[in-house]
């Protein structure tokens, strides 16, 4: 699997790349509380119960959900090279602003790739393409398991937080119904099943 041979380098997140983690996400939070704080935290949890519930099924280990969580908490680690005023804008964007938005992708892929984290960096520079070839930044239909449980975690995060400035909160079975709708061209389904039968099931134990 992509994630489990990333070897010493995420062994040292266990020490002083732990600091290198925290030092990256406090910057990020200190531009952006939406982008540093609540969403890659929201993201990394979602996602590290995607990845439990597949490594149930096929036999993952443990540390290969420990490596799924911490790529989605850096996943868009790039948009600390994108200005503050474009993450919060609240009138459309022009093509302009959207090219340089989605640059963060590659940005952050660039950055993990600088620190010897080459593989997260690949889910980093993924997280935003599509099954159907529609994402970007490169337009890939292939990309890692691992990516595409980050882009569904991400995309729902997105749709139901209540931290986002510019755009109202979805309901979660709204948000449900929109990744299940977007299944096979946007996400990938397994996924997309998954994370309706984890949130489903957690509701169903009396959570809300």
């Amino acid at each position: 699997d992509l994630l489990s041979c990333e070897g010493d380098s995420l062994a040292v997140l266990e020490g002083s790349g732990a600091a290198v983690l925290d030092q990256l996400l406090g910057l990020l939070r200190s531009k952006d509380t939406y982008t540093g704080g609540d969403h890659s935290r929201k993201v990394a949890s979602l996602s590290r119960r995607l990845a439990a519930y597949f490594a149930d099924i096929e036999g993952h280990k443990r540390k290969w959900i420990k490596q799924v969580e911490l790529a989605a908490l850096l996943h868009d680690v790039g948009k600390l090279m994108v200005p503050w005023s474009l993450l919060n804008r609240v009138r459309p964007l022009t093509p302009r602003d959207l090219a340089q938005l989605r640059r963060h992708a590659l940005t952050g892929e660039e950055m993990l790739r600088s620190i010897g984290l080459t593989n997260l960096a690949v889910v980093a520079g993924e997280h935003h393409e599509r099954p159907d070839g529609m994402g970007y930044p490169r337009g890939k239909k292939g990309t890692t398991f691992e990516a595409s449980i980050v882009a569904v975690a991400d995309a729902y995060e997105a749709m139901t937080s209540l931290s986002r400035i510019y755009k109202q909160p979805r309901k979660r079975q709204e948000a449900l119904d929109e990744v299940r709708a977007g299944a096979g061209t946007q996400f990938d389904p397994r996924i997309a099943d998954a994370l309706e039968k984890i949130l489903l099931q957690k509701t169903n134990h009396g959570f809300s």
